[in-house]
């Protein structure tokens, strides 16, 4: 661990279809950066398995965090699809059904 914190709120969850969290109250340095990350699972039945879509949004504060975590939302996008094709979702997944999402910019990073 790297001794960093932050809260992780549920803030919709709905066990058919969808699961939204928000990651906020960080400690240094990304307190001075960031206001808060939006996490999206959206799950939807198919015929081979379930189909499950991640997306991660994350909200800057200025241009000094919107510069910062752009690279980070890359590093990200990559962990999810690390993961993703590892098959370390735990979910009965159809073939291609995954898949992972991390926007950035202004509104939504």
């Amino acid at each position: 661990m790297d001794g960093s914190s932050h809260v992780e709120e549920i803030i919709e969850w709905d066990t058919q279809t969808r699961l939204v969290l928000r990651f906020q109250d960080f400690s240094p340095p990304l307190k001075n950066l960031a206001q808060y990350f939006i996490e999206e699972w959206r799950f939807s039945k198919l015929p081979l398995g379930t189909s499950i879509v991640r997306k991660m949004s994350m909200y800057p504060k200025g241009l000094a965090g919107l510069l910062f975590l752009l690279p980070i939302s890359r590093l990200m996008k990559k962990a999810f699809e690390l993961q993703r094709d590892s098959g370390e979702n735990g979910a009965d997944l159809a073939p291609e059904a995954l898949r992972d999402i991390v926007q950035t910019g202004a509104g939504s990073l």
